[in-house]
């Protein structure tokens, strides 16, 4: 053999033990995506473990009149922050250090005020570099001429069923494939403050191009049989998420309409303002099932746990399908 191909054949060999090397040390991935059969196990696991019991245990908590009705700035939100915070610590979740957290609370101001309040995030990872948000407003109305705006339907519902799905999620024994983020944000009902702050923060971190949103608002209601979609206005266009989050309600047996339009503004406008796929979830949009919203009236009592168990079931469904499949 000539010198010159000798030393292409030793090129070759050791390009070829440096690539295999290089496989061998990659984490390894778990090939969900092509598996259903895999997926539908770990997702009725991961459903098994929904506590309905725990679930209204938060609702009954956070409209609690200890927490003078959770105005964004106030004693009684940081009060609920903190009771948020030591309930997601009890699962081993992680903050969102990429976003510079140390811990589980990102503060931030509320827009042309002194008022300052506190979103509470924290995160399962997965084995790739992609988020799934999971988001619910915490923050109400507050305590107005002396009288408690509790704020069950809008939006303690929403905050209970995140933290159950955070627990359920926590507890599966298996990585999602996708970064899943547990998002309990506050100020919406002051402009969107909080959202838009981390909306902003996001974006100069540069995970923006790596989320999808998924909103909550609005999870309880009197009556109605349907887990509706809003889909915010998006650049990349949030369409397809619309469509995988639809499947996955109408799998699960419940029916899901497309909102054309809303009360007024909500968190996910914030963070399809900075290029996110995002969509609200809210059950049977329509008025007449939420006729407590922003009246003092909106008292767990008036909320239907057959309607919540609906919904959260859903909510299980879609966080784990789309933190699972591309």
């Amino acid at each position: 053999m000539s010198q010159r191909r000798y030393r292409i054949l030793l090129l070759v060999c050791v390009f070829v033990c440096i690539y295999s090397l290089c496989l061998a040390c990659q984490p390894a991935r778990r090939p969900l995506a092509n598996q259903p059969e895999l997926l539908s196990t770990e997702l009725e696991q991961i459903c098994g473990g929904y506590d309905q019991a725990r679930m209204l245990g938060h609702i009954r908590e956070l409209t609690s009149p200890a927490y003078e009705g959770r105005a964004v700035g106030t004693e009684g939100e940081r009060q609920v922050a903190a009771y948020l915070t030591s309930q997601l610590a009890l699962w081993q979740l992680k903050p969102w250090t990429e976003l510079g957290l140390t811990d589980f609370r990102h503060s931030f101001s509320v827009q042309k005020t002194k008022i300052r309040g506190q979103n509470v995030i924290a995160v399962r990872r997965g084995t790739t570099d992609q988020w799934i948000l999971l988001v619910a407003h915490y923050d109400h109305l507050g305590v107005k001429h002396s009288t408690l705006y509790p704020g069950a339907d809008d939006n303690a519902a929403g905050v209970a069923i995140l933290l159950e799905t955070a627990r359920c999620v926590a507890l599966a024994p298996q990585a999602p494939q996708h970064n899943v983020a547990f998002v309990l944000t506050s100020g919406e009902e002051r402009n969107l403050s909080g959202s838009k702050a981390l909306a902003a923060l996001l974006r100069r971190q540069g995970l923006a191009q790596r989320c999808r949103v998924v909103n909550m608002d609005m999870m309880g209601g009197t009556g109605g049989n349907s887990l509706d979609v809003w889909r915010e206005p998006s650049r990349p266009s949030g369409r397809q998420l619309v469509r995988q989050v639809r499947q996955i309600i109408t799998d699960a047996g419940l029916k899901s309409n497309v909102v054309r339009r809303r009360f007024g503004a909500v968190d996910s406008r914030s963070f399809a303002r900075a290029g996110m796929p995002s969509v609200t979830l809210s059950w049977a949009y329509q008025v007449r099932y939420h006729p407590h919203r922003h009246q003092t009236t909106d008292t767990f009592d008036e909320l239907r746990p057959e309607l919540l168990r609906k919904a959260a079931q859903g909510i299980l469904r879609i966080v784990w399908l789309l933190a699972n499949t591309s």
